[in-house]
């Protein structure tokens, strides 16, 4: 049964357990770039910009029986997650390389972690 938890402005944050999830996946790591090497990129440059993609693995869909597998139960009712939930092992694996196969192509844009350096 998940947590409820109330904030100080009155919103509700559901707070999901997946440890029994996560001890089944299986992980496929995805490997970090060094970060000397993507801040080479910058050498002679006179712009970059960052942006932090926060609450990135919302970015991801889940098919229908990955969201079987995220599915959270109420004393009122089951919910499945349609989106990737956070607290899945493997995540931030799925969304780095999600975003590094789009950018690929991309000659100004450099992916590090959840962050997308363009330069200019």
């Amino acid at each position: 049964m998940p947590l409820i938890q109330q904030k100080k402005n009155k919103t509700i944050r559901f707070l999901t357990d997946f440890l029994e999830v996560n001890k089944r996946l299986v992980r496929k790591p995805f490997p970090i770039p060094k970060i000397r090497t993507v801040l080479q990129v910058l050498e002679g440059l006179t712009y970059a910009t960052a942006l932090d993609l926060n609450m990135d693995h919302f970015a991801i869909g889940l098919d229908l029986d990955e969201s079987k597998i995220c599915t959270i139960i109420f004393l009122w009712g089951n919910y499945s997650y349609k989106r990737l939930p956070m607290g899945i092992a493997g995540s931030r694996d799925i969304f780095r390389e999600k975003m590094s196969n789009l950018m690929a192509t991309l000659e100004f844009i450099q992916t590090y972690l959840d962050d997308l350096l363009i330069i200019t």
